[in-house]
């Protein structure tokens, strides 16, 4: 599992390495207050766009399904404080205050939590 730093910044660009593959990460935080990301791949070429960011979902899902070059795992905005009682929505400072981390669950890993639940 990796986490990904977020910055504290309305929009911003990540660069991460993930399973082996350079990815840009765009995130902008938009006037209907949620975290909005883009992938795209090392040179830049956008690869999906306007994920929502929700809590403890996986983000890259439904968009592997039409997307073939989507990172082999998987992100998930993780609840952080369980005793804040607003995790239902992730807000702008969110992930700064650690009420929320970013994570990247490589192939491997995702793929051994579903040998688990099988």
């Amino acid at each position: 599992m990796i986490t990904l730093g977020m910055k504290d910044e309305n929009d911003f660009l990540i660069s991460a390495a993930l399973d082996g593959e350079n990815y840009k990460l765009h995130f902008s935080w938009n006037d209907e207050g949620f975290w909005l990301m883009d992938i795209r791949n090392n040179a830049g070429e956008d690869i999906v766009r306007g994920i929502k960011v929700v809590p403890n979902f996986p983000l890259f899902n439904h968009h592997r399904r039409v997307m073939g070059a989507m990172p082999p795992g998987e992100i998930i905005a993780a609840v952080v404080n369980q005793s804040a009682t607003k995790n239902q929505t992730i807000g702008r400072n969110d992930f700064i205050s650690s009420e929320f981390s970013l994570i990247y669950i490589p192939e491997s890993e995702v793929n051994a939590i579903l040998e688990t639940t099988v």
